[in-house]
């Protein structure tokens, strides 16, 4: 890790379990053998939430850089919604394997659709 955790998770099936720090870096670790899996670092600020799609395929972190991050955990390849909460994004939930709703430091909550 790059600094304190501040997020954590499993996925849904129970294969890796992943955490998002304070220095900005989102870690997925095998949970079997706990052998680090991948780690990004995209945000630039703290990550605040984090929250494994219900098929288990992804995972979105919010941060206080104003922005949403999705992760695809088998392609390693990764997305964003760019200053997606004015003055940072504090929480983060999947409504379904497409859909997500996201609160911020704007006082608004939203939702994002994503292409399957």
């Amino acid at each position: 890790l790059k600094g304190a955790a501040r997020a954590v998770g499993y996925s849904h099936d129970g294969q890796y379990f992943a955490v998002g720090d304070a220095g900005r870096e989102v870690s997925v670790f095998n949970a079997g053998d706990k052998s680090k899996y991948h780690a990004w670092r995209f945000h630039d600020a703290r990550i605040e939430a984090l929250a494994w799609s219900p098929d288990s395929s992804r995972i979105a972190t919010c941060a206080q850089d104003s922005h949403i991050f999705i992760w695809n955990v088998s392609t390693k390849k990764h997305f964003s919604f760019q200053r997606a909460h004015l003055l940072g994004a504090n929480d983060i939930i999947w409504l379904s394997d497409n859909k997500l709703a996201s609160v911020g430091q704007d006082t608004t909550l939203k939702t994002w659709e994503l292409e399957a």
